[in-house]
């Protein structure tokens, strides 16, 4: 199994008032293909700016990120912005859908921009919306959405294009507990099901619990990795021992 994202050395210095300061320091790291990898860490510890430059949406000062195959951070703005089109779906915490577009109009929109035939697209945002039970939504207005309606709508969205990687935000941030877990759970379909490479980014280890993954940052730079499938199968093997004991 391949790499799906490589990145070595990546730094970003965020250049505001004051002092100049390292959001992230020396990062390295890569994401197999197929797998589902949270970033985990406090406020402000620059998990989301990680997530940015390996998305191609921050440049990083120094460092190299690779996705799919080719390398992305010295890329023109065009290239860049074609690359991610093609290969990186995002979803957002606070979903950023179009208010005066309905839902099938917010989930076909970059399957147009990205030059796919009309017809193509349509018969691909009906797919996603219906795996994403959305298909009796299509006519709605983000407004008058639910908040776990309006994140699965952008996470078909972000699907539209077929993306290489699914990048997402915090994306049970602005959730409530029932229609968070409904997002996991997808994402969890999406991993096991059709293979789909995610990077999630969450402050929250319950969240990450649901990655196959969790690398936790802390002041810029990434400080542990851990497994929790591993981590359960470990503390029930010492609960089956005490028992026995």
């Amino acid at each position: 199994m391949g790499s799906t994202i490589r990145a070595t050395g990546l730094t970003r210095v965020y250049r505001g008032e004051g002092n100049p300061r390292p959001a992230v320091q020396d990062v390295s790291l890569e994401v197999a293909t197929g797998e589902f990898v949270a970033l985990m860490g406090p406020s402000g510890c620059g998990k989301s700016t990680l997530l940015n430059m390996l998305g191609g949406i921050d440049r990083p000062d120094a460092g190299e990120v690779w996705v799919a195959g080719q390398r992305i951070d010295g890329l023109s703005e065009t290239r860049l912005a074609l690359f991610r089109r093609k290969h990186v779906g995002i979803v957002f915490q606070f979903f950023n859908l179009i208010q005066n577009l309905d839902v099938v109009a917010n989930i076909e929109l970059p399957g147009l921009l990205g030059r796919g035939s009309t017809a193509a697209v349509r018969v691909r945002a009906r797919e996603l919306m219906s795996v994403l039970g959305l298909s009796e939504l299509a006519g709605k207005m983000p407004g008058k959405l639910s908040g776990g309606e309006r994140q699965r709508v952008a996470i078909a969205r972000a699907l539209i294009n077929g993306p290489t990687v699914l990048l997402a935000d915090e994306p049970t941030g602005a959730l409530d507990q029932e229609n968070g877990q409904g997002v996991l759970r997808l994402f969890q379909e999406l991993h096991r099901d059709k293979g789909q490479t995610i990077v999630m980014v969450t402050h929250d280890p319950k969240v990450a619990a649901y990655a196959g993954r969790i690398l936790v940052m802390q002041d810029g730079r990434l400080v542990e990795e851990s497994r929790p499938a591993e981590a359960r199968m470990g503390r029930l093997a010492a609960r089956l021992l005490g028992t026995r004991g």
